[in-house]
């Protein structure tokens, strides 16, 4: 990986790596997963509950997904190395099954 900073930093990389698991998540509340913005919430102490909602559903989610791979249905890696989805979308799907009654061959 290649970084650019403005600012001199004892160790950018370290920085940068906490930024990018905060754009992750914001990912995953937003697009990826919970469809945050269409809730259309304005209120400040409903959109700080619904943020602290979210982010323990986040967690939930990365840790089915966590769980979910260890009981054999792991992903795949494509072919530029990388997971073809990431855990949380692999444990959201998890829960969403759950939650839906769908029948599932990895829970036992």
């Amino acid at each position: 990986m290649l970084l650019a900073t403005s600012h001199i930093e004892e160790k950018p990389i370290d920085i940068y790596s906490k930024r990018w698991e905060i754009e992750t998540l914001f990912e995953c509340l937003k697009g990826r997963g919970f469809n945050f913005e269409d809730t259309r919430l304005t209120g400040l102490e409903r959109v700080n509950k619904m943020v602290a909602v979210l982010a323990l559903s986040y967690c939930w989610a990365h840790k089915a997904g966590e769980w979910r791979s260890e009981q054999g249905d792991g992903l795949k890696y494509k072919k530029h190395g990388r997971l073809e989805k990431s855990l949380f979308r692999h444990g959201l799907d998890l829960l969403q099954q759950i939650m839906l009654g769908h029948s599932l061959n990895v829970i036992r």
